[in-house]
């Protein structure tokens, strides 16, 4: 939906040495080229459209402060991505809540799984957009963690670096996230049965 595509006249390592150049129209395409590929990674991670675009904008002014690091052998919507996930990691950790959501003390609340619920069954009544915002919803140590794991695929290592956890803290929060949005899913599907019969 977000998808912006260069235009036949240009291509994408033209583009790119220009705004190594400081071509200031340059910019403004390979903002509006990397918009496309980053705001979707922005949506998973903040509850409103402001504080996407605004972690967007954060992580394209690294991309242009390091285009001359970036190798043109290797995939620039890769390389995009990867910083775009360490601006998200950064501004995680500068917020004020960030000690308290991984205190290991927390961690010893246990949530039961749901009895007899299929996942598979769940899934397919379910779309996109509301799995999203139910993953929007969970608490945010498990949300970091469930989207920096499933989406972004992230080992728990890389992750416990990335965030300075525990790797037990790291799957414990992927752990709580997958019982959460089970428990959820359940439930929308409980309703669905409920508005078919």
């Amino acid at each position: 939906m977000y998808r912006y595509l260069l235009s036949d006249m240009i291509d994408l390592s033209t583009l790119i040495n220009k705004c190594r150049n400081k071509d200031i129209r340059a910019e403004y395409e390979l903002y509006r080229y990397c918009f496309g590929i980053l705001i979707g990674i922005c949506n998973r991670y903040t509850i409103n459209k402001d504080d996407s675009v605004d972690l967007l904008n954060r992580a394209f002014l690294k991309i242009l402060n390091n285009l001359k690091k970036y190798d043109d052998t290797k995939s620039f919507e890769k390389w995009s991505k990867s910083i775009m996930v360490n601006t998200i990691i950064d501004e995680f950790r500068k917020s004020k809540n960030y000690r308290a959501l991984f205190v290991e003390n927390e961690l010893k609340e246990t949530i039961s799984t749901v009895k007899g619920f299929d996942m598979n069954e769940g899934m397919e009544r379910l779309n996109a957009a509301d799995m999203m915002k139910e993953i929007k919803r969970l608490p945010e140590g498990c949300k970091e963690v469930f989207n920096l794991y499933v989406f972004e695929g992230l080992s728990h290592n890389e992750i416990s670096k990335s965030l300075s956890i525990a790797e037990s803290t790291s799957r414990w929060h992927l752990l709580n996230a997958r019982n959460l949005l089970k428990i959820k899913f359940a439930r929308i599907v409980e309703s669905l049965k409920v508005m078919i019969l």
